[in-house]
């Protein structure tokens, strides 16, 4: 009975580090220092994109999705692959903007945008296709499709 508890225990750690291990390498293509793709620039916090800029913003290969205080809007943009996604914190709080699921961020490394202050932005070249969700981090009821075309 004591070795198979004993064995329980370590099989538990050992799943424990690995779910550790997967976040913490998901997390590190994110970092703004580390990887050339992402850039953040200060912007206005009163500059939002309307739905009708972000439809012509998608099809000339660009998309802006913005973080307000009531979530992303809008709520789904597309972008082909090799274009840029620019996210802008609108809102007056941080948020952090990473890919599903929560909190491992593991469905497109290259949306793991990582923190955007109120009134800045980060821009991001996207190049895995597929639809994929995203959310804000420190809240994860708040999300948005992104399609890479």
């Amino acid at each position: 009975m004591r070795r198979s508890t004993t064995i329980a225990t370590i099989a538990i750690i050992a799943v424990i580090i690995a779910i550790t291990a997967l976040y913490f390498a998901a997390r590190k293509p994110a970092t703004p220092a580390a990887s050339p793709s992402p850039s953040a620039t200060a912007t206005s916090p009163s500059v939002s994109a309307s739905p009708s800029a972000t439809a012509s913003a998608s099809q000339a290969n660009a998309a802006v999705l913005s973080y307000t205080d009531s979530g992303f809007s809008p709520a789904s943009v597309t972008v082909n692959s090799g274009g840029q996604l620019t996210v802008k914190n609108t809102s007056s709080k941080p948020m952090q903007f990473d890919s599903d699921p929560h909190p491992i961020h593991t469905d497109d490394p290259e949306l793991n945008i990582g923190p955007i202050a109120p009134g800045a932005s980060a821009t991001v070249t996207l190049t895995k296709k597929g639809t994929f969700g995203v959310h804000n981090h420190l809240d994860p009821t708040q999300k948005a499709t992104i399609t890479i075309k």
